[in-house]
């Protein structure tokens, strides 16, 4: 039987070169170490048809500003996930009005992209839903607006809500961040753009229709206007 002799063993590393090495781990953490991420949500408000209700990232329920039936406004907290966390957030809405809401675009801003400016813009991708009523399916010069073919209708009725899942456009948001890597991005900031509802009548922060006259034009309501009764504070 032979006898594996001994052979000089490798040096231990020394004290002086184990603290790079773990200097060197704390500052570039693999992929998937769980980082502290935040998302926040825009304030919201009595007049606002649709209000965000819910955002979670898989079963984690996200303190994200919400608004707050009792205490007004829940805080924003800051939460750990993996790189995949994006992919995995939800975005659950509620038609607060008395009307169908036939097409929605929530936007998701990713702050760290940018300071808001021309030069650095904020990377900032539009999540939609729907298709705008062809009555109201014009550009601002009258000119037919071309919409996507593959886009399914959307009926989302008075009092009802809606989940949005951030996974099924998710190669289309990791497109709009080009200033850092995808895998960078630590904050969500959300806020509504815009609703149309099946008569034609919009919300861009404010309710309009559309001028028949002239297409492409529209005809603010009078302020304080909302379609329904807005109960406040929200019930869902």
């Amino acid at each position: 039987m032979s006898v594996m002799s001994p052979t000089a063993a490798s040096p231990k590393p020394s004290g002086s070169l184990i603290f790079p090495l773990l200097f060197a781990c704390m500052l570039w953490p693999p992929a998937s170490f769980a980082a502290e991420k935040t998302i926040s949500v825009e304030q919201q408000h009595r007049d606002d048809p649709v209000l965000i209700y819910s955002v979670s990232v898989g079963n984690l329920q996200i303190g994200s500003g919400l608004v707050d039936g009792v205490a007004g406004y829940q805080p924003i907290v800051p939460f750990e996930a993996g790189a995949d966390w994006l992919q995995n957030t939800t975005v659950s809405i509620l038609n607060r009005t008395n009307k169908t809401i036939v097409y929605g675009s929530i936007a998701l801003m990713f702050p760290e992209t940018g300071d808001g400016t021309m030069q650095k813009p904020i990377a900032t991708y539009n999540l939609t839903f729907g298709r705008i009523p062809d009555s109201a399916a014009f550009t601002a010069s009258g000119q037919v607006l071309v919409q996507r073919t593959t886009a399914p209708p959307a009926a989302f009725g008075p009092g009802q809500t809606m989940t949005l899942r951030l996974a099924d456009q998710i190669t289309s948001i990791e497109g709009t961040v080009i200033s850092i890597p995808f895998s960078a991005v630590t904050k969500c900031h959300i806020r509504r753009a815009v609703f149309f509802f099946d008569d034609g009548m919009k919300w861009d922060g404010k309710f309009s229709v559309p001028d028949s006259t002239h297409p492409g034009q529209w005809i603010q309501q009078t302020r304080g206007y909302f379609p329904g009764v807005p109960t406040w504070p929200p019930k869902f």
